[in-house]
């Protein structure tokens, strides 16, 4: 009778399953197809709130630039050199949560000349302390089905400015900022600015609070590619590269409003929302903790007690550095010590260590909050011995000690 139990558990399982599916499929059939409210903004995605129709029109709207795409952190583009100019980088994403070094890079790269295009529901307080603004974000959860409203400012912008849209509200506006170096481009249906340009430099920053303006839902309304088409006629149209950035859409989140969480359900969560479904997994793990507990009365055998490895790569790398000091050979192990730590800092930091200059040193200490004072006079050493410079017995051992404080300190 006992062998027979796991398979009269698993016949009820299926059966249970079968007919709670079947029951489940009968009824969505009559609903009709579910409308998918997720709100991704990816390039990928064709769902309503995909931006694959915003993205496929970049090349249309800057026909001499050249179209990427980006994940990576500002600062740190392959496609993108902040020493140049006429380079554009538009970042959609429901949350544009960038801490104060973003920021500054973001600043940085449009004060070179160069355009940086954000649209997001709700900024960073970085963000809104650097660029003088404030968001308000009470209405961009919403699930009304009543018509909104995007207005752009006459001049700069001619023809029709005004777009109606059928869908989620995207009514989120700025509350506050400085009229002194901030130009209002556009409102929403509130009649507050969600719109909005700050000179940078060489450059311009431009603000704008309704990113499903940029979804496939609203652009493919009427004629509301238009509304694309003129927001984005900011950026001039002989821009040579233009990234569209998702590095924001992959960013850990933590601030995220709780009220959202279900724009990007797992999987369990998407399947768990049919009750027949559901109800299957639950009686199915039922009945799976029951055969389990039934099993428990099974002995086991008593578990080996396993010794800890020997790390023998510690005292490998202690007797390569006695060899090389036993030698005299203090220049030689120098280099492979500044070598190790130019690795730590690309490894660990992501820095790039090609150029050993002052802003490099910059970086680090925004990295790492070791004084700037200690990185210059580790970079210093690092920078004579690749000169060829020759040490002895007691610069290796400050050297060593210089190394040895970062590490602790970083």
């Amino acid at each position: 009778m006992k062998k027979t139990i796991p398979y009269w558990l698993l016949g009820i399982v299926i059966v249970a399953v079968f007919v709670l599916v079947f029951k489940d499929g009968c009824n969505s059939n009559n609903d009709g197809k579910r409308f998918d409210e997720r709100v991704t903004l990816r390039k990928r995605d064709k769902i309503p709130y995909g931006s694959f129709v915003a993205h496929s029109q970049l090349s249309k709207l800057f026909p001499v630039a050249k179209i990427t795409t980006s994940a990576e952190e500002p600062g740190f583009w392959e496609q993108l050199d902040d020493t140049e100019d006429k380079q554009a980088l538009i970042i959609v994403a429901p949350y544009f949560m960038a801490d104060e070094y973003e920021v500054k890079q973001l600043i940085r790269f449009a004060e070179a000349g160069n355009d940086v295009f954000i649209s997001s529901f709700e900024f960073s307080h970085y963000a809104e302390d650097i660029f003088k603004c404030k968001n308000r974000l009470s209405e961009k959860v919403s699930s009304s089905k009543n018509t909104s409203q995007a207005t752009l400012v006459t001049p700069p912008f001619n023809g029709n400015t005004k777009f109606k849209y059928n869908g989620r509200r995207f009514d989120t506006h700025f509350t506050r900022y400085d009229s002194s170096f901030t130009t209002v481009l556009g409102y929403g249906s509130s009649g507050e600015p969600n719109f909005m340009a700050i000179a940078a430099g060489k450059g311009n920053i431009y603000l704008h609070s309704a990113p499903l303006a940029f979804s496939n839902h609203f652009l493919l309304q009427d004629s509301n590619l238009n509304y694309m088409s003129a927001a984005l006629s900011v950026i001039p149209a002989k821009t040579k590269k233009v990234v569209w950035d998702e590095y924001y859409l992959t960013k850990d989140q933590l601030t995220k409003n709780s009220n959202n969480k279900d724009d990007s359900p797992g999987f369990l969560s998407a399947i768990m929302k049919y009750p027949g479904i559901s109800t299957g997994l639950t009686l199915g793990a039922l009945l799976l903790a029951l055969y389990v507990l039934l099993g428990m009365r099974r002995k086991q055998r008593t578990i080996p007690v396993m010794e800890k490895p020997k790390n023998d790569s510690l005292d490998f790398v202690k007797t390569i550095g006695r060899l090389y000091y036993g030698k005299g050979n203090h220049t030689n192990l120098a280099h492979k010590m500044a070598a190790y730590f130019l690795e730590h800092l690309r490894s660990n930091y992501k820095l790039a260590t090609n150029q050993l200059s002052d802003e490099f040193v910059q970086k680090v200490h925004t990295k790492t909050d070791v004084p700037k004072e200690e990185i210059l006079h580790i970079v210093t050493v690092i920078n004579n011995l690749r000169a060829g410079m020759h040490i002895n017995a007691q610069s290796l051992q400050q050297f060593y000690l210089l190394l040895e404080a970062f590490y602790k300190k970083a």
